[in-house]
């Protein structure tokens, strides 16, 4: 199958979740924040070919339309055009094409002279608990939020809510997010120069 994740990432999920065979034999559900784009750098599209349900959230425009084309008329994938926060408000985030768009002043000094910004506009947020409360849990979920990963997943551990697989990008905060991963039972299998996986265990 081919690797649509960033940079290996898929192959490390598949193979906490048992391998391909398993993963299509036993279809669950995927959440990806962050969905960016249906292919490239994505932790969601092997899963949903191998027939899961997906709920995809991106508060981009022109991605959003991206994923629209793809998954629009799919009824096994959700898509919500919002950015996911710790509370729920308009924020204005500052909005490319490329896969950083962000609301976080510092992750918008370190791209803004590679990543074509377009601007700033207002957005939308959900939260954590109204995510889950309106469309459920799920078995994997992807936090890519650009500079508000980690807090998500801080804040989602604290909520007691504990998806089998989780993929965060970790934001130079490795030291903090693992010491909170191992105190909810989770422990790393993967990690790289952007992204750590965490594999629940009992």
């Amino acid at each position: 199958m081919r690797d649509y994740s960033q940079d290996c990432e898929q192959g490390a999920v598949f193979a906490a979740l048992g391998g391909e065979d398993k993963v299509r034999a036993t279809p669950q559900v995927c959440i990806e924040i962050g969905a960016w784009h249906f292919e490239t750098f994505s932790n969601s599209r092997a899963l949903i070919e191998c027939g899961w349900k997906a709920v995809l959230i991106e508060p981009s425009p022109a991605p959003m339309i991206g994923l629209l084309d793809a998954y629009g008329e799919n009824p096994n994938v959700t898509l919500i055009n919002a950015a996911v926060a710790l509370t729920e408000n308009l924020i204005p985030l500052h909005i490319t094409d490329d896969a950083v768009s962000t609301s976080e002043a510092t992750v918008y000094e370190q791209w803004k002279n590679t990543a074509k910004y377009r601007g700033r506009m207002w957005v939308p947020t959900i939260s954590l608990e109204r995510l889950f409360r309106q469309f459920g849990g799920c078995a994997v979920l992807s936090i890519d939020a650009e500079g508000t990963s980690c807090d998500l997943f801080n804040h989602l551990m604290a909520m007691k809510h504990y998806p089998e697989i989780m993929i965060v990008e970790y934001d130079n905060r490795m030291p903090e997010l693992c010491a909170v991963a191992t105190r909810h039972q989770y422990k790393m299998i993967f990690s790289n120069g952007t992204n750590a996986i965490f594999h629940r265990y009992e």
